[in-house]
């Protein structure tokens, strides 16, 4: 290969990577603007997990829709738009203050876990740990079916008997959105 052809492509490599990298500098498009299919006021003791269940929808698809980047603080007051068809709506039944309530109690080796005002038709996973462990454990399936109160028992797992603080979460199967609690176990085993 003579010296002029290596010259030339050397050149061509360059003008290559220098177009792309122009290219790759230039500002995208701005995201299309989301639908919203509502509109959410957040109150005290909200979370975007929350949030995400009572609508069905993703944590992401919230942050994304408002621009909210980790750790998802929200702000009481603040307006959210819940991204969507202009159809979808909370399917929770609605109490007078319509939060979503999780609630665990301890008997022997067994959880009560009772849901409230969570959405209808939806099945989440309920998973545990030790407090500050990252083992979990699958302790099973709840289904809200035609309810949006539940009330289940799950017996603990044998790993997690004499544990002084249970993590306990609520997974929904289908977008991912998690509610966790820590509950200081206070029964004898």
């Amino acid at each position: 290969m003579t010296r002029l052809t290596k010259l030339f492509r050397l050149a061509a490599a360059l003008t290559f990577l220098l177009a792309f990298t122009a290219v790759s500098l230039l500002p995208s498009a701005p995201a299309q603007a989301a639908t919203c299919a509502a509109t959410y006021t957040v109150v005290s003791g909200d979370t975007l997990s929350a949030i995400a269940i009572k609508y069905e929808t993703t944590i992401l698809d919230i942050a994304n829709a408002n621009g909210l980047k980790e750790p998802y603080t929200l702000q009481i007051g603040q307006k959210l738009c819940i991204p969507g068809t202009p159809s979808a709506t909370p399917t929770s039944s609605k109490t007078s203050s319509g939060k979503l309530t999780f609630t665990a109690a301890f008997s022997g080796n067994w959880v009560t876990i009772e849901l409230k005002n969570f959405p209808a038709k939806s099945n989440y996973y309920m998973v545990a740990n030790t407090y500050g462990k990252s083992a979990r454990y699958h302790l099973g399936v709840l289904n809200t079916q035609k309810l949006a109160t539940v009330k289940k028992m799950f017996q603990i797992p044998k790993a997690l008997r004499n544990s002084k603080k249970l993590t306990l979460c609520l997974k929904n199967v289908r977008t991912d959105a998690a509610l966790c609690y820590t509950y200081t176990v206070t029964t004898k085993r």
